[in-house]
């Protein structure tokens, strides 16, 4: 069983009091019923409906205070001397983690706190199910976390798999260690002098449920595209926005949904307003609004020659995002591919990328860089509290190549593919380089005009088309892709 979402458990930090009271010391043959308390924990199956009793000794009237919603503890109270207490589990763990959650026993003025731990269910948390190398190769380590140990193998014999490393932590009783383990699979990997491949690295749980999970390993070599095939058609879109706009979030919202129904062929770039707050200004952006000869806020282009003003109706937004994309990919066929790999190390990025071509012709590369995940207020028509703590993603921070809005020239070949290599350091402005990738895009020269939304979408002639794009995540190899 393979999970691929983060689970938590909260940890409670209790001081323990000394209490007179005593559990069993284990469960033997004269009390079989019982079950045994692991200093002031009770562990009990990952089962609902399951019960576990302790036998405890007081020497004085108790009472129990518990507020778990999933279990429940009874009797609650009692008087001095034997008591059996039994803990009932109302719900299934579905998680990785073990669950933690304490009730107190209360005897005069002394507070004691138990613990019941219930075990989560048995796999692997794959937070990255796939991991990149450069052509270079050297040491890779991938990172798994779960609550089973495993065995790794590989038939590829350009990866060597040297060592598993186990890390688990404490459990919020201070005496118990968590199953739930954080690994690193260490690796070493082969120089490559050919082609882009990759390689599957099997994790076989050395426990009776036998989990097993899949990573694939990627090695950066030279790109080669199948020219027989469709390049898929990406197409780009530019919002020109601010956070004191609005009427910007019906956009964003249309935009990301468009990209949800037709996904991997709408690539987002969000331009800021240099009045925006927050950060969020990107220092440029004038120059598109002079290209673009931007009247007011909020307004999208696509691939160059699509106008969409603001209209203040997600659903219709989506809606023609979406035709203009999907009309890119019938009426518009890439004539180049995107690919490549780009990594950060010590606040630089460096990236290859490279660019297929089925015919030749004059083409240039625009390469951006582009931040998610920042919080900050967002203006929302009629004081709407919607746009409180807003989450920005796609923003642009800085353009890699030096002409912003036309990119690095070059002539593409017949059945060729041009090389581009660029080191750039990260931008003052980035809040979190973590959430950093970026965006490259193919340009010639021309114009279209074609038929969505009509009365909404205005066709204009900017003197360019976007020929196709990629979404490059750092440390991702992203190869040639293909029309289904």
């Amino acid at each position: 069983m393979i999970f691929n979402s983060r689970v938590f458990f909260y940890l409670f930090s209790i001081v323990l009091a000394v209490v007179s009271l005593s559990s069993c010391d284990k469960q033997g043959p004269d009390d079989p019923d019982f079950t045994e308390i692991v200093g002031n924990s009770i562990f009990v199956p990952n089962s609902a409906g399951e019960t576990v009793t302790v036998q405890m000794e007081f020497d004085e009237d108790w009472y129990i205070e518990n507020d778990s919603p999933w279990y429940t503890v009874r009797p609650m109270r009692g008087s001095a001397g034997t008591a059996q207490i039994t803990v009932s589990v109302l719900t299934d763990n579905n998680d990785l983690k073990e669950r933690v959650l304490g009730f107190h026993i209360i005897t005069g003025d002394i507070d004691n706190v138990y613990y019941v731990i219930q075990d989560g269910v048995p796999g692997f948390n794959i937070t990255e199910s796939d991991a990149g190398c450069v052509r270079e190769g050297g040491n890779l380590v991938v990172t798994v976390e779960g609550n089973v140990k495993y065995d790794v193998s590989c038939e590829e014999d350009w990866l060597t798999v040297n060592s598993v490393q186990y890390d688990s932590t404490l459990l919020a009783d201070g005496y118990s260690y968590s199953k739930y383990m954080v690994s690193k699979i260490n690796v070493s990997v082969e120089a490559n002098d050919s082609d882009f491949r990759k390689a599957y690295l099997m994790l076989t749980s050395n426990s009776e449920d036998s989990t097993t999970a899949v990573v694939t390993v990627e090695q950066m070599g030279d790109l080669v595209a199948d020219y027989d095939r469709q390049f898929i058609r990406r197409s780009i879109v530019m919002r020109m926005t601010a956070t004191w706009c609005g009427f910007c979030p019906f956009m964003n919202y249309g935009l990301e949904s468009a990209s949800e129904q037709y996904p991997d062929h709408i690539i987002p770039i969000n331009v800021h307003d240099i009045t925006s707050e927050g950060g969020l200004a990107f220092p440029n952006a004038n120059d598109f609004y002079t290209f673009f000869d931007v009247v007011s806020l909020p307004e999208g282009y696509v691939n160059y020659y699509a106008f969409l003003p603001n209209i203040s109706s997600t659903a219709r937004v989506t809606e023609f995002f979406e035709g203009l994309a999907r009309e890119a990919t019938s009426s518009l066929p890439s004539n180049t591919v995107v690919g490549g790999y780009a990594s950060l190390e010590d606040g630089t990025i460096s990236a290859d990328i490279y660019v297929a071509s089925k015919e030749a012709g004059e083409y240039a590369l625009c390469v951006y860089l582009l931040e998610d995940g920042i919080i900050h207020d967002q203006a929302y028509q009629n004081g709407s509290d919607e746009g409180k703590d807003y989450v920005h993603d796609n923003v642009l921070r800085a353009s890699i190549t030096d002409n912003l809005l036309h990119g690095e020239a070059f002539p593409a070949q017949a059945n060729g593919t041009q090389k581009f290599h660029f080191d750039f350091s990260v931008p003052y402005n980035v809040e979190n380089q973590d959430n950093l990738h970026i965006v490259a895009f193919t340009l010639r020269e021309g114009t279209y005009s074609g038929s969505v939304g009509a009365g909404n979408v205005e066709y204009k002639d900017y003197g360019y088309i976007v020929d196709n794009a990629v979404n490059m995540r750092l440390g991702k190899i992203e190869n040639y892709a293909y029309e289904e």
